[in-house]
This record gives C-alpha cells, structure tokens and sequence, in this order.
C-alpha cells in the first residue's frame, strides 16, 4: 500500500516539471535585452569640528543652566526636562511630592548659583 503511494507522489512531481520545462520553453526568456539601473553612491557622514554641546544644539545656559544634566533619575522620581525657563517637569514614581522635592533642592544645591530659583512642576 504504501509503495502505490509513493508512486503517486513521484507521478505528480514528474508532471509538475514537465509543466513547468514547457512554461520555460514557451513563455521563458525571450532574449530581451536587460538594461541595468544606475547605481547611486550614497552621501558619506563628514565628521564637523568638536563644538560644545549648547553650541550645536543653541540652549541658551542662563534659561536652562541644568539641561545637560537631565533627565535625573531620582528615587521614585525623575527630573525630566525644563518645561519653560528655570521650571523642571518632575514624574513621581512611588515617591511623595515633598519627599521628591527635598531630594530635588538637595540636587540642586550641588550646582551652586546654577541650581538656584528653579521651581518644579509636577506631571502624572
């Protein structure tokens, strides 16, 4: 029984080949000349001159003098980014407002003149 079957199998595979040697014959290449696209060479990345940061970006330091060191990642908080001049957007994580606003000042405080008269805001 099992032999027919496996004859079966081999007929229909020869009768699939034979389909397609007459499909390649009848309708394959038919000497079309092929023109080939042109090939385009990519743009190279050219390195620019080392500026600083704020130059490139243009970040005015006096409106945001901490911009380079956030986000802040705090306990159960994260100092974001500035959402106007001197205001920090502020995201609790598990953490209570006054328990991330003493971190925060404290943070602050190791900036000198630099973390001074900010005020936070705080997001959901």
């Amino acid at each position: 029984m099992k032999k027919n079957n496996n004859y079966q199998i081999v007929w229909i595979l020869v009768i699939i080949v034979v389909i397609m040697a007459i499909l390649k014959i009848f309708f394959g290449y038919q000497g079309e000349e092929i023109t080939p696209l042109p090939a385009y060479i990519a743009p190279t990345v050219i390195p620019t001159t080392a500026t600083s940061e704020a130059k490139i970006l243009q970040v005015d330091e006096t409106k945001y003098p901490l911009w380079s060191e956030l986000p802040y990642p705090g306990n159960g908080f994260t100092v974001e980014k500035y959402t106007t001049p001197k205001v920090l957007l502020v995201q609790l994580n598990g953490a209570t407002r006054q328990h991330a606003t003493t971190a925060i000042n404290v943070w602050l405080g190791t900036f000198g003149d630099a973390g001074k008269g900010h005020k936070l805001e705080f997001g959901n």
